[in-house]
């Protein structure tokens, strides 16, 4: 019962296999037929997808090719080749995208001498290395919170499903990997490594890179220790942060999200400082309002004060009998249009016609 259950397992992953194979082909034929570049580019992003789903279904299948209660595993080889192929055919896609978007700089340095030809080589073949080994870190950072997810996420590290501690472990060895190939790439470009120093590695490298989930991999920790990279003098400056594609896209957003604060705090500071620019104008063009009234008020009341009738009262208190009340008159003219103390009654009489005229 057990195997006929697996044997309809098997039977269901191998269709789905066959239903990848053939949207990746057709997939492929829209990327080299697509008219424009936006067109191409979105259609290899959908092929990336597609080769990542039949990399998922190859892992299920070298899963099955190491149960020996499996014994017919014919099917299995030939599903598993036909997606490696397929594998290798995005590489081919994949390469020739990168070489045409640099062609006219490659162009440039295939007229330069073997040695620099030689680095660039050597140079491209690290940046894929790293490239394939974080995408890798990806896919086990997604294999993990899908294990998580499905545990409950409460026990404890000692009590986790032992594929996330595999899984771990493989981060942690991905990283010391691009670490020491960021080194690498460093001495290479500021001509401390020679490349052909680099390439007695490439076959270790690859074989860690393409094989390191196979069941009977064997990694050589020590792959290393002959380039000396902790004493080269390019390599004494600290190594490039690893980030995964999801660190990433996370620092983009913590970025954006400082910019648009920023921009915000920028926007509140010019707002209030044209409030206070207001406020002021406000405020003078009150004061100015106010000292004109002011003005115009006292203008008036002088102006009352020298009119004509007024000039009479002045000068009927100006005759020879009331010429000791000239203080009188003094006061009747004033601002405050009152008499004086020492005024006669007619010139006080004179002092109140001014006020009132």
């Amino acid at each position: 019962m057990a195997n006929r259950k697996l044997q309809g397992e098997i039977e269901r992953v191998l269709k789905k296999v066959d239903e990848g194979m053939q949207m990746f082909e057709v997939i492929w034929d829209k990327v080299y037929s697509a008219p424009t570049t936006a067109q191409k580019e979105k259609y290899e992003g959908d092929l990336k997808k597609e080769i990542k789903k039949l990399q998922r279904l190859r892992d299920q299948i070298k899963t099955w090719q190491g149960d020996s209660s499996i014994k017919d595993k014919t099917k299995l080889d030939v599903y598993r080749k036909l997606i490696e192929e397929k594998m290798e055919k995005f590489k081919v896609c994949e390469k020739e995208t990168k070489t045409k978007a640099f062609s006219k700089e490659g162009l440039a340095q295939d007229r330069t001498d073997p040695k620099e030809k030689a680095k660039r080589e050597v140079g491209e073949w690290i940046t894929d290395a790293i490239f394939k080994l974080r995408e890798q870190c990806d896919e086990f950072e997604a294999e993990m919170e899908s294990l998580s997810a499905s545990g409950g996420g409460k026990r404890s590290r000692k009590n986790d499903n032992p594929r996330i501690a595999d899984l771990r472990t493989h981060i942690e060895r991905h990283h010391f990997h691009v670490e020491s190939l960021e080194r690498m790439l460093r001495a290479v470009d500021n001509d401390a490594l020679a490349p052909e120093k680099v390439n007695e590695l490439r076959d270790g490298v690859d074989y860690y890179t393409d094989a390191n989930q196979e069941p009977d991999f064997y990694e050589d920790e020590e792959m290393y220790d002959a380039l000396n990279l902790d004493m080269l003098g390019a390599a004494t400056a600290p190594p490039l942060p690893v980030k995964t594609k999801k660190e990433e896209e996370a620092a983009a957003a913590a970025a954006e999200a400082a910019a648009a604060a920023a921009a915000a705090a920028a926007a509140a500071a010019a707002a209030a400082a044209a409030g206070g620019a207001g406020s002021s104008a406000d405020g003078l063009g009150g004061d100015g309002k106010a000292g004109t009234s002011s003005g115009s008020s006292d203008t008036l009341s002088r102006a009352a004060s020298a009119s004509p009738r007024a000039g009479k009262g002045a000068g009927a208190s100006a005759s020879p009998r009331s010429a000791k009340h000239a203080g009188g008159r003094s006061s009747s003219t004033g601002p405050s249009g009152r008499g004086g103390k020492g005024a006669t009654p007619k010139a006080g009489a004179g002092g109140a016609g001014g006020g009132v005229g």
